[in-house]
């Protein structure tokens, strides 16, 4: 079969990402260990990667066993091949990025490579050629301390241009944003000057998707799993693949004894390392013991057979950046990574042949699950029980499965009208409260200076400070008969009665809410806000963008996340609020909670109470799932 799309991975957890990342696009992705025999069947195969170790070896070894690599893939049909790297574009000066880039380039005939690193799902963004991790350049963040290639420089043009023997130009995000002819005529216009790998700017997901279209009309592009994901898209819009061919039901699950296996010296696997020892057996390996011969690996396996049948273990060679540093200096930087590199993977098969069936690098979701199992999921489960059960009356049940219970939550004329209140108000609440606090969470983000940030958040999240209780009784001090507002109203003499739709009402109970709220709304968008660069603000006022175009194509798409958040998370709260509405709304604005809590208490039908309860929740869940796929479309 033709393959629609060849991959050459340097390093064989990348390429697990990658074909991750296809597969979940759509294509029917194959994953081989090395250059595969040449009877290799490949029936209803769309891509395949082949997974080299080539990312700190010799630069002429990289070289060979990629061009083999792509000359099987090209006898097999692949009309454009990706040369996987790392999305944090691992390599020193005398990497092998470029000169395997540059061979493939020769043999492609292409006269100019697109080059990207990015993949803003994972926070990695390239702007102006810089690469950054989260909101820092690469130079500047914990993995400028990788102990196989550091990187010290986060300009990729520099980077590349110092490994590479052609010229590398760039593709900036301006050019990008004005659409895929846009970047053809920019990569036709640096090919005709002799430039023959351009570095491309991407800062959100749908850029993935213009240089995917792109990098398709060429026979070679190089880059992480993000311009994969945009070659994936490409080519099913295109039609050359079909989309979800590659959604077949997943395998059972795997059971059977877990290790993990820690060897990253990233500061967020230390930190999961130390983790570990509250919960789990965890061995430390001696990198001086590894260097010096296999006798520490073999130590390792034998201490896992006397402990795997209890649980969960941890082996990890992670050290800090200085003590990697030090053993560095000691006995050269290759030879110390391939020793460690070469035990973990004979510790790896040694636990494999030992019995281990799941193999986790520094995952630590155990204590998680039990977190959310026992404090979330085991209670939703009761509650759903319940509400299929039929009430005897006074707490009582019999254990008859019915839909009675559903059947009069949302056909009851009484219960539908609560609903449409509670419901309403909730979305109400959450709107207002998101809209008000874009231009406070704006100012806090870019108009106040950096020393009066800090203290515009404190104000914000004082008020936190105060009891939810006690600020409901202010409110009914505040907008009481006896008020603050109606003694104002009638002293000045506006009105001749205390109003009472002040109080006691949905507008009470309303005002209460963006009242308690609101505050979480705008610590939202400003923890949204800080992590958009001042430089794309200025970008699009240079380029002639109005204050509020700005907003609507800056702004907005890179907040919508949080925004939804803030709307979510104030639409759950304040539809399923019991005490506001009892304090302040009196009789005209009894809420679903306040239902729910006379059928559990009052009248004793718990599966009527469970049933409303599921009701909410299934309101829930629709409104969440709605708003994140709202949210994923980049034109909102």
């Amino acid at each position: 079969m033709k393959l629609s799309l060849g991959c050459i991975a340097d390093d064989y957890t990348g390429a697990s990402d990658l074909a991750n990342t296809l597969t979940r696009q759509g294509l029917r992705t194959v994953q081989t260990i090395g250059v595969p025999s040449d009877d290799l069947a490949l029936p209803g195969v769309d891509a395949v990667v082949v997974s080299l170790k080539s990312r700190s070896i010799e630069a002429d070894l990289a070289v060979t066993r990629s061009r083999a690599a792509e000359k099987w893939l090209r006898d097999r049909g692949a009309g454009h091949v990706l040369f996987k790297i790392c999305s944090t574009f691992d390599s020193t000066d005398a990497g092998n990025i470029g000169p395997v880039m540059d061979a493939l380039r020769a043999d492609s005939g292409d006269a100019i490579v697109l080059v990207t690193p990015a993949f803003p799902e994972t926070g990695r963004t390239v702007y102006q050629g810089n690469l950054f991790v989260g909101t820092v350049p690469l130079n500047e963040s914990p993995l400028k301390d990788h102990p196989l290639n550091p990187m010290h420089d986060s300009n990729l043009v520099r980077v590349l241009a110092r490994q590479s023997r052609t010229k590398v130009g760039l593709v900036d995000l301006a050019t990008l944003s004005r659409g895929a002819e846009a970047v053809r005529s920019r990569l036709a216009d640096l090919a005709g000057k002799g430039i023959g790998a351009a570095i491309i700017d991407a800062v959100f997901d749908r850029d993935l998707e213009t240089i995917g279209a792109v990098a398709l009309d060429h026979r070679l592009s190089v880059g992480a799993s993000g311009i994969g994901l945009g070659l994936a898209r490409a080519l099913v819009a295109s039609g050359k693949v079909k989309s979800g061919a590659a959604g077949a039901a997943a395998g059972a699950a795997v059971g059977g004894p877990a290790a993990c296996l820690a060897g990253s010296c990233s500061q967020a696997t230390l930190l999961q390392v130390a983790n570990a020892e509250k919960t789990m057996a965890v061995l430390h390996l001696d990198p001086e013991q590894i260097i010096a011969g296999p006798a520490e690996a073999r130590r390792a396996l034998a201490w896992a057979g006397d402990r795997i049948s209890g649980g969960p273990i941890l082996i990890a060679s992670s050290s800090t950046p200085d003590q990697v540093a030090a053993l560095q200096s000691r006995h050269g930087r290759d030879a110390a990574g391939h020793a460690i590199e070469q035990a973990m993977a004979d510790i790896a098969e040694g636990l494999v042949q030992s019995g281990v069936r799941r193999l986790v690098v520094a995952g630590m979701v155990a204590p998680a699950v039990l977190v959310i199992g026992g404090a979330l999921v085991v209670p939703a489960l009761n509650l759903i029980v319940q509400s299929f059960l039929v009430s005897t009356g006074y707490g009582g049940v019999a254990y008859h499965f019915t839909f009675s219970n559903y059947i009069e939550a949302v056909r009851d004329p009484t219960y539908q009208t609560v609903a449409w209140h509670s419901f309403g108000l909730g979305a109400a609440a959450a709107l207002i409260c998101v809209v008000a606090a874009y231009p406070a969470a704006y100012f806090i983000s870019f108009k106040l200076h950096a020393r009066w940030r800090n203290l515009a958040l404190f104000l914000v999240v004082i008020s936190l400070f105060t009891s939810y209780l006690v600020r409901l009784y202010a409110w009914y001090t505040i907008l009481g008969s006896n008020g603050i507002v109606n003694t104002a109203l009638i002293h000045l003499g506006i009105v001749d009665h205390p109003l009472l739709f002040l109080i006691f009402s949905r507008w009470a109970v309303l005002i209460a809410f963006v009242n308690v709220f609101l505050p979480f709304s705008v610590l939202m968008l400003t923890s949204a806000m800080q992590n958009i660069r001042p430089e794309l603000l200025e970008n699009a006022r240079d380029l002639g963008a109005a204050p509020a175009r700005t907003f609507s194509r800056v702004v907005l798409p890179l907040t919508m996340a949080a925004a939804v958040g803030a709307f979510v998370y104030t639409f759950i709260l304040t539809s399923g609020d019991y005490i506001t509405p009892a304090l302040l709304g009196g009789t005209s604005s009894t809420s679903l909670a306040n239902i729910v809590s006379d059928e559990f208490v009052a009248l004793g039908n718990r599966p009527g109470g469970a049933a409303i309860s599921c009701v909410m929740l299934l309101v829930f869940v629709i409104v969440y799932v709605v708003l994140s796929r709202l949210e994923r479309w980049k034109g909102i």
